[in-house]
């Protein structure tokens, strides 16, 4: 899949544009009015196993599902002048989608709609007898993310904000730390149901992040 994210009504123009340039990836130059340029691509096994099980008219296995946890994965979030795209601070800080990669997150979770809206409609055209996702998985699935590197220079572009955000995490541990509670205080109970929600999240998480070794030294 690829498609662009633009500002404001979509012409001909804009969309003949998009169908000539956004295939040519780093040699294509957006419209104007484009924030962002995306793609992604099926996850082939999920994606395949969640349409044949709404074409026979039943909902795909959470077991199978959880392996991955999408159906379609990001390779792509262009933004803030990339290939001609608009920059972000010509969109001014009351703009909707003017704070920090508000776009590519508007981006990301519309790639997940389209994924569920996607293997529905093949559904559809596969079966008669096809179902749509129960609204219930449809809220589970996500969007996965084969695109990091944008993250790199943004923190060296940005180190103020990261400045920012370490500072309020800090901040919020040493108030905490900081604070006198009695034994009964409901804080704490609110807090331990936090943390065990914490711990069931990552237990069910199926992705072995462990699994992923670090690139070795060169050096």
């Amino acid at each position: 899949m690829m498609g662009t994210l633009n500002e404001g009504a979509a012409t001909e123009e804009d969309i003949e544009a998009a169908r000539r340039e956004l295939p040519k990836l780093y040699t294509g130059r957006a419209t104007p009015n484009a924030l962002i340029w995306c793609r992604s691509n099926r996850s082939m096994r999920v994606f395949d196993q969640t349409l044949d099980a709404l074409a026979d008219g039943r909902q795909p296995a959470i077991e199978d599902l959880s392996k991955v946890c999408y159906l379609m994965r990001n390779t792509g979030l262009d933004g803030n002048g990339t290939f001609g795209t608009r920059s972000f601070p010509s969109l001014g800080r009351d703009h909707p989608l003017g704070g920090v990669l508000q776009a590519q997150l508007l981006t990301a979770y519309m790639m997940r709609e389209y994924s569920c809206d996607l293997v529905e409609h093949l559904a559809r055209l596969k079966s008669d007898n096809a179902v749509p996702l129960d609204t219930s998985i449809r809220r589970y699935l996500g969007v996965g993310n084969g695109s990091a590197l944008g993250l790199i220079f943004f923190i060296h572009k940005h180190p103020r904000l990261i400045n920012a955000l370490i500072g309020a995490r800090e901040t919020a541990i040493a108030k905490a730390r900081g604070l006198e509670l009695a034994n009964d205080d409901a804080r704490i109970a609110k807090l331990i149901d936090l943390v065990r929600s914490a711990i069931t999240f990552r237990r069910e998480d199926r992705m072995v992040y462990e699994a992923f070794p670090a690139k070795p030294s060169t050096r």
